[in-house]
């Protein structure tokens, strides 16, 4: 018998069937809206107000986390009152674990690919600049 590492051997013991019904019961719609309104928040001038709210109350290093629980609050409203009865567990649950996993891997979502963006945007913004001129004196 052939020595298996533990990756393959929890990948062949059926992982991959329980990774991939966790993706799938997640509320994506919920997911891409925090992503939406975390990016509006972090990188963009219009939420000015939710700073300064946040700084009041002397939360800032907990701003994602604040985003998170005012995004899901409006998700539910809005659902609630699109089907008041579609609230039972499974759909709290699946909520749930949406808020986590878009709060655990906001930075994935969110900051890295703005990194990359202006990252990206300043090499081609170096490289279409025109090399400067030189100025040469005539020598007489």
């Amino acid at each position: 018998m052939e020595a298996k590492s533990i990756y393959e051997a929890l990948w062949s013991q059926g992982v991959q069937p329980e990774i991939v019904s966790f993706l799938s019961s997640l509320n994506w719609t919920f997911i891409i809206m925090f992503i939406t309104i975390l990016y509006g928040i972090k990188h963009t001038n219009h939420f000015y107000w939710y700073e300064s709210f946040l700084e009041k109350i002397r939360a800032t290093k907990y701003r994602v986390w604040v985003s998170a629980l005012l995004t899901s609050l409006v998700f539910c409203f809005f659902r609630w009152k699109e089907a008041p009865d579609s609230f039972h567990s499974e759909y709290v649950s699946a909520l749930l674990r949406s808020i986590f996993f878009s709060v655990v891997f906001s930075n994935i979502f969110v900051d890295i690919p703005v990194f990359l963006i202006k990252k990206l945007g300043n090499v081609i913004d170096k490289k279409e600049e025109p090399a400067p001129k030189r100025h040469i004196r005539n020598k007489r």
